[in-house]
C-alpha cells in the first residue's frame, strides 16, 4: 500500500493540522506521510476510525432532521384534520318566561330553560349525550353536580356553522320566592352546567363542558336579561374520548 492510494484518508489529519497553526501545519502533514508509508496499517486504521466518526455524526445528524421532517409532518396532518372536524358549543341557555305558582302553601316560580348547541366546525357532528344540572347559592358547587342526564340514541344532527335544540331536552327549574328575591337582588345567583357529547365524521367522540350564569334584569353589568357563558376549571373543558 502507497502514499498516495492513502492519501484520502489524511484529509481529516489534515485538517487537524490546519486548525492547529500555520507554523506548526507543514511539519505535521510531513510527519503523517512519514508514518503512513512506515505503518500503512496502522495509519489505515486511525483513517477508518476518523471516517467511522464523521459518518457517525452525519446519521446523528440526519436522524435530527428527518425526526424534525417527520414531528413538523405529524404536525400538519393533526392541523388538516382538526381543520375539517365539527367544533361543537353551547350557542345559549334561553329561560322561558316565569310563570308564578303556588303550591303546598308555597309561593315561587317556574321555567324551562332550553339549550342551543352550535357546531362552529367544518364537518357536521351529532350529540349523543347530554347532561346538565342547576344551582342557586353564592358559590359554585365544587364538584358540578348532574341532575339531568339523557342518552340520545338516534342523536341530535347539526350541520356545519349551524345551531340546533333538542325539543323535549331541557331543565324544569322552580325556585321560591326567597331564592328569586336573592336572584333579583344577585345576592344568590343562578347557574347552569352539564357536559355533553358528540361524534364526528371519523366516528371520533369529544365531550365538553360548560358553566352558564342567568343575570336578572337590570344586572349591575347593564346587560339584557338572560344567561352568559363563564369560565371555571372543573366545569368548562374540552377533551377527546375517542
Amino acid at each position: 500500500m502507497t502514499l498516495p492510494r492513502l492519501w484520502p484518508y489524511a484529509i481529516p489529519l489534515w485538517l487537524v493540522a490546519i486548525i492547529a497553526g500555520a507554523e506548526s501545519k507543514l511539519p505535521f502533514i510531513e510527519t503523517v506521510g512519514q508514518w503512513a508509508v512506515s505503518e500503512p496499517d496502522a495509519f489505515s486504521g486511525l483513517a477508518v476510525t476518523a471516517f467511522t466518526f464523521v459518518l457517525a455524526v452525519s446519521t446523528i445528524l440526519l436522524w435530527v432532521t428527518t425526526k424534525k421532517a417527520a414531528d413538523a409532518a405529524e404536525k400538519s396532518a393533526a392541523v388538516a384534520v382538526a381543520s375539517v372536524l365539527p367544533v361543537v358549543r353551547i350557542a345559549d341557555i334561553r329561560a322561558a318566561d316565569w310563570k308564578e305558582c303556588t303550591g303546598g302553601g308555597v309561593h315561587y316560580r317556574t321555567t324551562f330553560l332550553r339549550f342551543i348547541f352550535e357546531n362552529k366546525g367544518s364537518s357536521a357532528a351529532t350529540v349523543t349525550q347530554f347532561a346538565t344540572g342547576v344551582g342557586i347559592g353564592e358559590l359554585v358547587p365544587t364538584y358540578p353536580p348532574l341532575t339531568r342526564d339523557w342518552t340520545i340514541k338516534e342523536g341530535l344532527f347539526i350541520a356545519p356553522n349551524d345551531r340546533a335544540a333538542f325539543e323535549k331536552v331541557g331543565y324544569e327549574l322552580a325556585v321560591t320566592e326567597e331564592q328569586w328575591e336573592k336572584i333579583i337582588s344577585e345576592e344568590w345567583r343562578l347557574r347552569a352546567w352539564g357536559t355533553l357529547r358528540y361524534r364526528d365524521i371519523l366516528a371520533g367522540e369529544t365531550e365538553i363542558g360548560f358553566l352558564w350564569r342567568y343575570l336578572p334584569v337590570n344586572n349591575k353589568f347593564g346587560l339584557a336579561e338572560g344567561f352568559i357563558e363563564r369560565a371555571h376549571p372543573d366545569y368548562t373543558y374540552h377533551r377527546t374520548i375517542s
